[in-house]
């Protein structure tokens, strides 16, 4: 069995001109948006050159013992156990450091690791989102956000079923067939089917207003690094 290759920090992600730079795995997988990992939009390295896998995973989680939930995280692998993408990452930092004002001259002349020392942001100006904390915050919301769905869809019914007495009298009067000649009133798959159903659109409306718009990631985080000349 072939064990995978540590990853060695820091950890560099190239997005269309911006530089990410983090310490940790930890880090990285917290700060990005698996949208935009199933997007495909970096390139990622560790600080040796190895080629970084970004994909996303789902956990599932179960709302009143009952529901699923399932929510979308960043996973980040070695993509080759010896180092094959060291020009590649080297050419990055060349062009990312060149276009922040650096001179080129100067830059051809230093080593991967220089090069990887001179795109950390200065002191005070680290990859930290401003709404990472927000973020987070927004995540772990979710599944309430899905219990109050549930509830609401249960609701929803109930007062469906006081407006329409028939349909509630005739849901009771029918029976889904089971297994081993047991029953299962349609009533009671409506309640489920209502409580499921309200979960499922608490969620999806959760991410769309607030994590897909509010909690996306603002700029780069060490894209700061070249709005500014480096003393």
């Amino acid at each position: 069995m072939t064990v995978p290759p540590l990853l060695e920090p820091p950890l560099l992600l190239w997005e269309s001109g911006d530089l990410h730079i983090f310490d940790s795995v930890p880090e990285a997988e917290s700060w990005l948006e698996a949208v935009d990992v199933r997007d495909g939009i970096y390139r990622g390295f560790d600080a040796r050159g190895r080629l970084l896998m970004l994909g996303t995973s789902l956990k599932v989680s179960k709302v009143l013992g009952l529901l699923k939930t399932a929510i979308e995280r960043v996973v980040i692998s070695s993509a080759e156990e010896v180092p094959g993408h060291r020009e590649e990452l080297r050419g990055i930092l060349l062009k990312f450091l060149a276009a922040c004002g650096d001179d080129s001259e100067a830059l051809g002349r230093m080593s991967l690791d220089e090069l990887i020392v001179r795109a950390r942001p200065p002191m005070g100006r680290r990859n930290k989102r401003p709404m990472s904390l927000l973020i987070r915050l927004l995540k772990l919301l979710q599944l309430p956000v899905a219990a109050l769905g549930a509830y609401a869809g249960l609701a929803a019914f109930a007062g469906s079923a006081c407006l329409v007495p028939r349909l509630a009298n005739w849901l009771e009067r029918c029976d889904n067939p089971g297994g081993d000649g047991a029953t299962l009133p349609l009533v009671a798959l409506a309640w489920l089917g209502s409580a499921a159903l309200g979960a499922t659109a608490a969620t999806i409306g959760w991410r769309r207003l607030l994590l897909d718009r509010i909690a996306r990631p603002a700029g780069g985080s060490i894209a700061g690094r070249g709005s500014g000349n480096r003393s």
